[in-house]
């Protein structure tokens, strides 16, 4: 069966340019939150010269981090590496907000533009 991407989740893009410092990307998921346990969020670069370095990946419960993914990943231009965050929510929360909180920054430049899904793939 193959990965169709109409059907992941897109919960936000970045660019055309993304300043060479860290910046945080704040993406509201409470619509995609529906029970607890893993979610995983990738970064794939679709547009632009340079890539997009990612320092850390967390997720917020009604704005307290409750996990974070703390690797380093470059979704590049020619090839994208560990763009793949996983993180674990305990338990749901009736009426919480969830946010992906993401600390990123150009990689060789500030050109580039991409999308932020959620695939699930238990």
């Amino acid at each position: 069966m193959s990965s169709d991407r109409e059907t992941i989740p897109q919960i936000g893009s970045w660019g055309p340019s993304v300043s060479t410092s860290s910046a945080i990307i704040n993406l509201d998921i409470t619509p995609n939150v529906t029970n607890a346990g893993e979610i995983d969020v990738s970064f794939v670069r679709t547009a632009g010269n340079n890539g997009l370095q990612i320092s850390s990946v967390a997720l917020l419960q009604n704005g307290t981090q409750v996990d974070i993914d703390t690797h380093t990943g470059i979704a590049g231009k020619s090839s994208s590496a560990y763009t793949l965050y996983v993180l674990r929510l305990p338990e749901t929360k009736p009426g919480a907000t969830y946010t992906i909180q993401a600390v990123v920054s150009g990689f060789n430049g500030s050109a580039t533009s991409g999308t932020i899904y959620l695939p699930n793939w238990n």
